[in-house]
């Protein structure tokens, strides 16, 4: 018997990023100096290639900027970069938007 595995249904042409019907969005939330430039552009790279870099600003608001512009969370893009790390604030923030969120984090340990 010989079992053939199918890949997922996966709709990449728009965001926010599909699979078998399910949404995803993905924080890469780092403080400040941990090579989270490094990270943000390596997760980008694999899941968005191409795309604009959307950073979440640290205000009361939580906007959103891409090119100076502001933009909605679900505008266009799969990843987000923020120095914001209340996880558990972002998550219940955006979770009515996308069925699934996850979070990327870089920390070194130590300030530089």
């Amino acid at each position: 018997v010989v079992k053939t595995m199918t890949s997922p249904m996966l709709t990449s042409d728009k965001a926010p990023l599909t699979i078998n019907g399910k949404t995803y969005h993905i924080f890469q939330a780092s403080p400040p100096h941990t090579a989270s430039t490094v990270l943000n552009n390596f997760l980008i790279g694999m899941f968005e290639p191409g795309a604009e870099y959307s950073f979440m600003v640290y205000n009361q608001e939580r906007t959103i900027r891409r090119h100076d512009k502001d933009v909605a969370i679900d505008d266009g893009h799969i990843v987000t970069k923020t120095h914001i790390t209340d996880l558990m604030g972002l998550y219940k923030q955006h979770r009515n938007a996308f069925d699934e969120i996850m979070f990327v984090v870089a920390n070194r340990g130590v300030n530089p």
